[in-house]
Order: structure tokens, then C-alpha cells, then sequence
């Protein structure tokens, strides 16, 4: 395996099977025929050829003899196993620089292998095919994110043999929580790993025309990055308290010299790219978890599932395919495609769809950018990134340029805005990104809790209704929402409210959020259900708060400021809810975790 062809899939196929029977991978021995779109075995990524020109001596043959010589093909996958084969695997990557295409191909080969071994990461695979110029392709892929349960599982399983509690920034599981894990040296060096090679999305796709040898890319989002204070996270973790784990060669944000200021947008996590394979170009783009892939000159509508709104990832690659393919219409695909190509650059961006409102009202799509993924996993200079994007007339996020010095006073800006979720602040050293940090508003941060929790009595209506039709394939008559539910969600917004004390203007607007939070449950039922004639009308409205929260609570708090009445009349109360009724609690949302990380 060390001279001809190059394997993916360093580890055995015992060791891959123990992992499979401790659950960490699935899937049949046998990938499927593609279909146009479907979803796809793990186990279609064995060997893949050398990149042509590379020679593996030249690549670095001595680690990879040492480390296909770790192996023990009798030993268990146990904790010190898995951190001997990662330790080798990583000293492997580290050999090899991305200076090149050839070097960069074979590199993200050793990564993928890298995270699919990681036991605290997760995998779903899919694959397509496409009819180009006469000749038939197929793409299988493979999409990577941390799974926060292992990490917690670990910390747990830890604590219960050391007779100690779990400390409480590991209580609930949360992608912070995984990354930012100092529990022991175990547990730190696994969470190191994911720092360096565990974007905010990853995807390895492998591409082949008819029977030729394949091409394997990778798309990934920026490196992970925190908050500046505990605020500025949506969920509990210690994080921000270890943020020089989030920075270049572990600087300090403090060593900056500028700042560079951009504007958090109100929509999901995107990215997208083109690379050319076999002379064509083909469009890489998706959500933060998920992403698609499709030939520049094939429709991504008519290979790909278009009825789901829930699911963001293939309208992300309709709108950059639109984006790329309205280039070409003016001659200046090729400038854009080459740049993205050659530098590995990829397109970081939020988009903001009408139906995935976070906190605040979206009346039409469109595509906002903040960065471009460079080379070496760091964004490259925002001044070069937003002059690009410019150029070929991608919209950008507001940004400025601001002295280092400034930190605190960007702070207190962005804290008492009503309008924007946030910024995310580029630490600048001599020219070069060395680190972000999120800074959010204090709007966003009572918005967002009390969304989580409010969404508790659309979330009851949507299962209630799940059920009947399961039962009686029909929707029936009105759903009677339990009042203790209402009661419920009111006192944990109360009781929410009442700890933002890490706002500092918590003493002075506690009254004012726990009035938003809990007068906003009532003017929901109120507006919203009061008049629905049945429960199809009911979960019509319930989708609703879920797919236009942001709306909703701006339309309440203009009632709410103008002094309207915002409460649940007693005949609506009557009818809507049911005294006697009792509903299941969950927990999580009084907690200090939100349950949620996808605004992140």
C-alpha cells in the first residue's frame, strides 16, 4: 500500500469493523447504484490513485512507513489505540504543506481519514450522478461535524469512575463545549485535533467521469472561533475563557494591532466554491453541515430534492449555481472560477431565506458573504477578500476598519443595538488574521432565549398533530394547549431572564425582557391561534413561529412599545387551553443551554 496505489483509508478493515460495532460508523459493505440524488454508503471511500506527478517518497514515505507500522491489527479500539493512530496520522499531515494542487489533494485525503477516525465526530455520505457532454458522471461524498454526545459521554463516563461531579460547563452537550474541551490530557489533545482539522464544515467529495481514475476535493468553512466574552456564546461551555486555543499558534487577541469589524448576518451558515475537474467547472456549495456538488452547465434543480424547506443546503447551492452562472452570462466566470480554483479559495457567506428567520424579519433571499477561506485554514485578509468579492458583485456584510484600541468601544456599540445579531471581529497582526471573535448584541441575547423557550407551545401543536395523523391520518378538530404549558414557559422566561447578569444593563431591563418574554407567549395565542378554525389552521400558524420568529416578535414589540394590549383575552384562554391537561417537561432551556447551535 505504500508503493502504487495510494490509500485512503489508512486504518484496517478490522479496526474500522470494531468501530462499526461500538456504533461510531454504519452503513452496507456495498454503495448502491447512484440515482440522480440519494444518500450513500461510508464505505465507497477505500483506494483512491496518487495524485498524478506526486511521487509518495516525495510526500513524505518515511512517516507513512512509520505510521502504517503503529498498526496492530489484534488491539482494541481503546482510548490510547485511537490517540497512538491519530498522534502518527497527524505527524503524517503535518509533513505534507498544501504549496500545491498535488500536495493540498493528498493532504485533505490524510484529513478526511483523520476526522473519520476521530471518535468524536459524526458522518453522513451521499452521491449523484450527472449526464455531461455525452458522458455519464458520478460524485459520492462524504459530510463531517463533531458529535457533542460523545464528548459529553466522555466526560461523564470519566466522572462517574472518579466518584466527582461533572463540572458545569460540560452539563450540556454542545459543539463549544467539544472544541474548547480541557477535561484531562486525553480529552485535550482530542479537542486540539479538532481545532486544527474539524471546520465549521467539511465535506471530502470524490468525483469520476465514466471509468477514469477519480478526483477527490475538499470544501471546508473557517476554523472554529468563539466568543469574546461568555455573552457572546450561545451556549454553555468554556470557550471564551480559552480563547488563545482559538488563535494562530495560540497568540492572543491582544496582540492584534487592527481590528476588522464585519457585521453578523441574520441567516444560515453557507459556503461554496468551483474547482475544475476534467476540464469542467463544477459548484461546490451547502450549509455549514451539509453541502452539494454540481457541474456549472447542469440545472442543481433537477438533480436534487427541491420540496423540503427545512432543509437550507440545496437552495444554498441554487443561489451560488445562480451566482456563478450569472457571471458567465458577462464573460467573468472564468477570472472567478480560476481565482477559487488556484488559491483553494472558498466563499463564506450567510444566506438569508425568508423561511429560516433567526431574529429578525427576512422579506426576500439573498446571499451576504463575510470571508474567504484561504489555503492554509485561516480567512485571507478581509481587505483582499471583500475587494474580490466586489469585483464580481457578491454582496458583502457592513465592515470597517478600526485600531485595535478600539475593542472596547466596538464592544459597547454593538451591545446596545436592536438591529444586527452581532459582529464577528477579525484580529489583525501585521496584515495577517491571526483569530475572530464573536461579539453579540444584547438584543440577540434575550431574543434568542426567549425564542428557544417560546418555541415549546408550536413545538407541542407540531407533535400533537404529528400524532393525530398518525393515528387517524387526519388533523381533527382544535388543539387544546395545556395552560400548565403556557404557565411553564412563562416562568422559565421569567426565571431566564432573571440570570443574564453578564448583560450589564441586566439590573436596570430585567423587567422589560421578562415583560417581552412572557407578554410575547400570550400575544401569540392571542393573534395567532385565537381565530384558527381548526388544527390544520393551528399548525399552519405553528410552523409559522418556527420559520418566522423573527417577524412575529418585531410585530410584537411594535404592539408591545406602542402600548397595545399584548395579553391573551380570558375567552381566547378559554378556548385555547386546557386546565386539566398536563404536559411532559423537557429539560435544556432553563439550563443555560439553549438546544440550539445553528445561529452560532
Amino acid at each position: 500500500r505504500v508503493h502504487g496505489d495510494f490509500c485512503l483509508d489508512f486504518v484496517s478493515e478490522s479496526v474500522m469493523a470494531a468501530k462499526r460495532s461500538q456504533g461510531r460508523t454504519s452503513g452496507p459493505s456495498t454503495a448502491p447504484a447512484p440515482s440522480a440524488h440519494s444518500k450513500s454508503s461510508l464505505e465507497g471511500f477505500g483506494v483512491l490513485p496518487l495524485p498524478d506527478g506526486l511521487e509518495l517518497a516525495a510526500a513524505g514515505v518515511a512517516p507513512a512507513v512509520a505510521y502504517l507500522e503503529t498498526q496492530n491489527l489484534g488491539l482494541p479500539i481503546s482510548k490510547s489505540f485511537i490517540q497512538d493512530e491519530l498522534a502518527a496520522l497527524d505527524g503524517l499531515i503535518d509533513s505534507l504543506r498544501p504549496v500545491s494542487k498535488a500536495t493540498t489533494e493528498l493532504r485533505d485525503r490524510l484529513v478526511f481519514h483523520f476526522l473519520r477516525l476521530h471518535p468524536w465526530t459524526r458522518a453522513n455520505s451521499e452521491q449523484a450522478s450527472f449526464e455531461l457532454d455525452g458522458a455519464g458522471w458520478s460524485a459520492q461524498w462524504v459530510n463531517l461535524s463533531v458529535k457533542p454526545a460523545e464528548t459529553l459521554k466522555y466526560v461523564k463516563t470519566a466522572c462517574k469512575r472518579a466518584g466527582t461531579a461533572v463540572p458545569e460547563s460540560y452539563r450540556w452537550a454542545n459543539d463549544d463545549m467539544v472544541y474548547a474541551c480541557t477535561f484531562d490530557a486525553h480529552s485535550s489533545q482530542l479537542a486540539a485535533w479538532l481545532r486544527k482539522y474539524q471546520t465549521r464544515g467539511f465535506t471530502f467529495f470524490v468525483v469520476r467521469r465514466g471509468d477514469e481514475a477519480p478526483v477527490s476535493i475538499v470544501i471546508r468553512g473557517l476554523n472554529k472561533f468563539t466568543g469574546l466574552t461568555a455573552t457572546d456564546e450561545d451556549d454553555t461551555s468554556d470557550a471564551s475563557s480559552n480563547k488563545r486555543l482559538f488563535f494562530e499558534s495560540e497568540r492572543a487577541h491582544t496582540d492584534a494591532d487592527a481590528l476588522f469589524v464585519t457585521n453578523k448576518s441574520n441567516g444560515e451558515n453557507a459556503k461554496g466554491t468551483l474547482r475544475r475537474i476534467a476540464g469542467v467547472w463544477w459548484v461546490l456549495a451547502g450549509s455549514k453541515n451539509t453541502c452539494l456538488i454540481c457541474p456549472i452547465d447542469v440545472d442543481p434543480r433537477a438533480v436534487y430534492d427541491n420540496t423540503n424547506p427545512t432543509v437550507p443546503s440545496w437552495m444554498i447551492l441554487n443561489a451560488f449555481h445562480d451566482h456563478a452562472r450569472g457571471l458567465a452570462t458577462r464573460g467573468l466566470l472564468d477570472d472567478y472560477a480560476r481565482a477559487l480554483d488556484d488559491n483553494d479559495w472558498v466563499v463564506l457567506f450567510e444566506f438569508n431565506n425568508e423561511h429560516h428567520e433567526h431574529l429578525f424579519p427576512i422579506h426576500e433571499d439573498y446571499c451576504e458573504a463575510f470571508a474567504i477561506r484561504g489555503r492554509e485554514g485561516v480567512a485571507i485578509a478581509p481587505a483582499d477578500a471583500f475587494a474580490f468579492l466586489d469585483r464580481f458583485a457578491f454582496r458583502c456584510v457592513d465592515r470597517s476598519l478600526r485600531p485595535a484600541s478600539d475593542i472596547d468601544a466596538v464592544v459597547t456599540e454593538v451591545r446596545a443595538r436592536r438591529d444586527i445579531e452581532g459582529v464577528v471581529v477579525y484580529f489583525m497582526l501585521g496584515g495577517a488574521v491571526i483569530g475572530l471573535l464573536k461579539v453579540k448584541s444584547d438584543f440577540y441575547t434575550i431574543a434568542r432565549a426567549i425564542r428557544q423557550i417560546f418555541w415549546r407551545m408550536p413545538d407541542y401543536i407540531i407533535r400533537v398533530c404529528a400524532e393525530r395523523r398518525k393515528v387517524a391520518k387526519t388533523l381533527g378538530p382544535l388543539v387544546r394547549i395545556p395552560l400548565s404549558l403556557l404557565r411553564s414557559v412563562q416562568t422559565r422566561l421569567t426565571n431566564r431572564m432573571r440570570r443574564m447578569e453578564q448583560i450589564p444593563a441586566h439590573e436596570s431591563q430585567e423587567d422589560k425582557w421578562i415583560a417581552w418574554g412572557t407578554q410575547f407567549a400570550e400575544w401569540w395565542l392571542q393573534k395567532k391561534l385565537a381565530g384558527a378554525a381548526d388544527a390544520a389552521a393551528q399548525l399552519d400558524a405553528a410552523n409559522e413561529a418556527k420559520a418566522k420568529f423573527g417577524s412575529l416578535f418585531a410585530e410584537f414589540l411594535t404592539a408591545f412599545d406602542s402600548g397595545a394590549d399584548t395579553f391573551l383575552s380570558p375567552e381566547a384562554q378559554a378556548a385555547l387551553l386546557d386546565a386539566e391537561a398536563v404536559v411532559e417537561e423537557r429539560e435544556g432551556d432553563d439550563a443555560g443551554n439553549d438546544g440550539d447551535g445553528g445561529d452560532a
